[in-house]
């Protein structure tokens, strides 16, 4: 949506819509450790399980004890008033997007992409499936990285997890301003430039956090990849909308982000199979930087389709 109101400035207005997705994570984690009933059912959880860890709770009665009581009904409670904000906020202001007019910003050749390609044609073109690798490449290392933060950070600082985590927990801001920031660059240098700009980024910071003992510096390399893992998804709607056009985005965008499911499927159970053969968290960093390096090489390929396949019909 949009990305059809703000033709000219597709990766800037669209990096702010699902930056706020990040920024909206960011609030509601900071926000729920602060309610007191869950901080003591948090604390509690975690006694529970550290015991049944160190065998003195059997494993079937730790499960019991979290589900049932005041623990189960103060997650119930917050589910549910989770759910009726977003009833009252989510769905009014759905209720009222529109589409622009068809002439809504238009500028000399924007017709190319407001016509758009219908998904029957996309899932035969090959920017399809560069796209679609470009997103899984940069989720899968963003991912891996992100989810395992706290013990690769204690692995390189030898920082006790309980110092590390609260830090880590405030850096992931930089997940939602990444969003907007790189999807501010794609409209001054192209989506391309962009893509193969954050590849590198990752790579060259990967590389050298894996020689970085002190906090400082640690966190700081975190910040960047956090801010490249956002980026991806500031940019790829932009992306999309250059090589498809904007008329099928809605369809065409959530083949692209197929992507970000299979890489979340994918990631933590490679993660899981290094781990069972020996290799540390931070020691995979270096082979993710590698992979990271390797995938600049897909933006260059990714080219706009010819127009000729602009008359394709629509389903």
């Amino acid at each position: 949506m949009v990305s059809k109101w703000f033709p000219a400035r597709r990766g800037l207005a669209g990096g702010l819509v699902v930056g706020s997705f990040g920024l909206g994570a960011f609030i509601y984690n900071q926000s729920m450790p602060r309610l007191p009933a869950f901080h003591a059912f948090s604390v509690q959880a975690a006694q529970i399980l550290a015991a049944g860890a160190s065998g003195r709770t059997p494993p079937a009665v730790a499960p019991h004890i979290l589900t049932t009581g005041e623990g189960a009904h103060t997650l119930m409670q917050i589910f549910i008033a989770s759910g009726l904000a977003f009833l009252v906020i989510g769905l009014p202001a759905a209720s009222i997007l529109r589409n622009p007019p068809t002439e809504h910003g238009q500028r000399p050749g924007s017709q190319r992409s407001s016509a758009g390609y219908p998904p029957s044609s996309v899932v035969r073109m090959p920017q399809f499936y560069l796209l679609w690798l470009q997103l899984f490449a940069n989720v899968i290392a963003g991912i891996t990285i992100i989810s395992n933060a706290v013990v690769i950070l204690s692995d390189l600082t030898r920082l006790p997890p309980a110092e590390i985590a609260p830090l880590f927990g405030v850096l992931s801001v930089f997940n939602a301003i990444g969003r907007f920031f790189w999807g501010g660059i794609s409209d001054r240098i192209g989506c391309q430039r962009t893509f193969a700009a954050m590849f590198a980024v990752q790579a060259l910071t990967l590389f050298w956090v894996r020689g970085v003992h002190t906090p400082a510096p640690a966190l700081a390399g975190l910040a960047i990849v956090l801010l490249c893992c956002g980026g991806g998804f500031g940019t790829m709607p932009s992306y999309s909308a250059q090589c498809f056009g904007t008329r099928y985005m809605g369809l065409n965008y959530g083949l692209v982000l197929t992507a970000w499911g299979a890489a979340g499927l994918l990631g933590p159970m490679l993660v899981a199979r290094a781990r069972d053969i020996g290799v540390s968290f931070a020691g995979l960093m270096p082979a993710i930087a590698c992979a990271l390096m390797a995938s600049v090489i897909l933006p260059i390929l990714t080219r706009r389709p010819a127009p000729a396949v602009q008359s394709a019909p629509a389903v």
